[in-house]
């Protein structure tokens, strides 16, 4: 059932885009400023958090285009739902499974990171 879960995220996470984005962007800036600004001890944990950042808003995101019911790439409607049902069902949970592992590598890599204490 993990790809209508995240169907029903999606119907909630559509109209919100725009705030995904912005969320987006800034993490992207937190990232790029973080070595201009901030000095080496601060900047390691502001670049894992940065990290986290843009790994959950890009989430989101794909949430957002892949699953929603009307909209999404993988919805029922598209030209693959339509003609190949048992290749779309296939894409549809391999999605929602690297979805997952894509939100948990990109949450415990930078804390692994930071903990280790290792540059990269």
């Amino acid at each position: 059932m993990l790809p209508e879960f995240w169907e029903t995220k999606a119907l909630s996470l559509y109209p919100k885009k725009v705030w995904i984005a912005v969320a987006t962007v800034a993490g992207i800036l937190m990232f790029a400023g973080s070595g201009y600004l901030l000095p080496a001890k601060f900047a390691r944990l502001t670049v894992a958090l940065s990290f986290a950042i843009v790994t959950i808003s890009w989430a989101l995101f794909l949430i957002c285009y892949w699953f929603d019911p009307s909209r999404g790439s993988l919805s029922y409607g598209r030209w693959l739902g339509r003609h190949l049902p048992p290749v779309h069902a296939a894409m549809r949970w391999w999605s929602a499974i690297l979805l997952v592992l894509f939100v948990v590598f990109g949450i415990f890599g930078p804390i692994w990171w930071v903990v280790s204490g290792r540059a990269a």
